[in-house]
């Protein structure tokens, strides 16, 4: 799914493709870094029932947390037009 999925980052505003990231572990969280400057723009973890809900801190989609410092825009197979999650930058703090 990764791959079908676009993000700019925010720290040189070079547009990722997320399949193209090599993802890296921090802890319990899948981080993806962008290559050119370093500045880590999505990250991703199991949720928890019992973690404490954060302002703007990430989407749940079934058992996993997504949160990004920009916008996603995901290209589903035969859908009109992608769907956009909305930055979520509270993730990382």
């Amino acid at each position: 799914m990764d791959h079908d999925c676009t993000t700019t980052c925010v720290g040189c505003s070079t547009q990722l493709r997320l399949g193209d990231i090599q993802p890296e572990q921090l802890g319990d969280v899948t981080t993806y870094v962008c290559s050119s400057c370093g500045t880590a723009v999505v990250g991703v973890k199991r949720f928890k029932e019992d973690a404490e809900p954060r302002e703007r801190g990430g989407f749940r989609l079934g058992d996993w947390v997504i949160g990004s410092k920009a916008d996603i825009v995901i290209a589903l197979p035969g859908a009109a037009k992608p769907m956009k999650l909305d930055a979520r930058p509270g993730f990382f703090t």
